[in-house]
């Protein structure tokens, strides 16, 4: 599945939070996510068809927890 979820400009990393900094910018990033993903939960058809989703691969991805962050590998 293509990555739908984006993250604040200044969120986006390959580094694992090992600093202050870090932990701030995943703290953000998960708050973002969360959002986003919760936003996804409640598309109806129409919505997720103009996005090319299915309600299949909608729901797995509002079902994922803030954590799992597509950016922290």
């Amino acid at each position: 599945m293509a990555q739908i979820l984006s993250a604040p400009a200044d969120c986006q990393t390959s580094q694992p939070p090992l600093s202050l900094t870090g932990l701030t910018r995943w703290l953000r990033l998960s708050a973002a996510l969360w959002g986003e993903r919760r936003a996804l939960g409640t598309l109806d058809d129409a919505r997720l068809k103009d996005l090319g989703l299915s309600n299949a691969a909608a729901s797995q991805e509002a079902a994922r927890p803030f954590w799992m962050h597509p950016n922290f590998r």
